[in-house]
């Protein structure tokens, strides 16, 4: 992300989220930075809806271990992060 910063003007970019990809605000976003009319979405309609699944047991810390310093830069970098994972 720094990279793309650094080489773009910040203006036209966008870096979003699946969690919260639909929302009407993130997709206002989205269409603003591409300079394109959508019609009319319902973003209320889900469609291939996964089953949700419990991952075994300690494997979830195991990821957020991981994954612990790329979640603490999008947090910094991305604010609305803060508010799509634990």
């Amino acid at each position: 992300m720094r990279r793309l910063k650094e080489t773009f003007d910040c203006h036209p970019l966008y870096f979003g989220f699946y969690e919260n990809m639909f929302e009407e605000t993130s997709l206002a976003s989205l269409i603003d930075v591409l300079g394109i009319a959508l019609p009319d979405l319902n973003v209320n309609q889900k469609l291939n809806v996964p089953n949700i699944l419990e991952p075994p047991e300690g494997q979830a810390a195991e990821c957020r271990s991981f994954y612990n310093g790329l979640y603490d830069y999008c947090r910094s970098e991305v604010p609305v992060s803060q508010t799509l994972w634990n």
